[in-house]
């Protein structure tokens, strides 16, 4: 099965941000064959990890960079982290 909703939006969020697969893999913490499994939507993302990558997708359309992303996350790994950088903004 297919899902198609899914794989569009993990890469949409992925490209948004500038970040290769195994990027975008190390920054949520899973392999980068997970990434590319989502993408083709062999594999279709647990509810949290969709959460996420929606919220890196508005973090991207509010000029968040992922190179930014990636240093928030580090910091603390969590959801709360990007809607910090949501309310803040890009800068």
């Amino acid at each position: 099965m297919t899902y198609h909703g899914d794989r569009c939006r993990v890469g949409t969020a992925r490209r948004a941000i500038g970040l290769s697969q195994s990027d975008f893999a190390e920054v949520l913490g899973v392999h980068p064959l997970t990434i590319s499994k989502w993408e083709r939507g062999v594999n279709r993302p647990s509810a949290w990890y969709q959460e996420l990558v929606a919220r890196i997708e508005r973090a991207a359309k509010a000029g968040v960079t992922g190179d930014r992303v990636r240093r928030v996350l580090a910091g603390c790994g969590s959801v709360e982290a990007l809607t910090m950088l949501l309310r803040k903004g890009a800068g």
